[in-house]
């Protein structure tokens, strides 16, 4: 799965990590008890998502520390639900280093 092209092209304001990771947080209509899906996904200048988190009702907290001011002015971007499935199933761990991710 990719995003396309409207992600993949990053408006001036756009987070981006030194090795041109992007940052990028996708809404999905919320369920029907009122959640909210949010997921904050890291993806490559090609738009290949490599890490997610859900937000669901944390927010930015589900995002490690290290991490939340990458999110913190990075885009917004509408999701279909089976797009918003496929990447909470990205990696996630609870302490990500981006030492790590920047690696890959």
């Amino acid at each position: 799965m990719t995003f396309s092209t409207s992600i993949t092209t990053a408006p001036s304001s756009y987070s981006e990590a030194s090795n041109g990771m992007q940052f990028a947080l996708l809404k999905c209509a919320n369920l029907q008890d009122g959640t909210p899906r949010r997921v904050y996904v890291i993806h490559n200048p090609f738009g290949k998502p490599l890490a997610s988190w859900e937000a669901g009702t944390n927010g930015i907290n589900s995002v490690p520390k290290s991490l939340k001011i990458n999110f913190s002015d990075a885009p917004q971007f509408n999701v279909t639900p089976y797009e918003y499935n496929k990447l909470c199933k990205l990696p996630s761990p609870e302490t990500f280093s981006s030492k790590i991710l920047f690696s890959l």
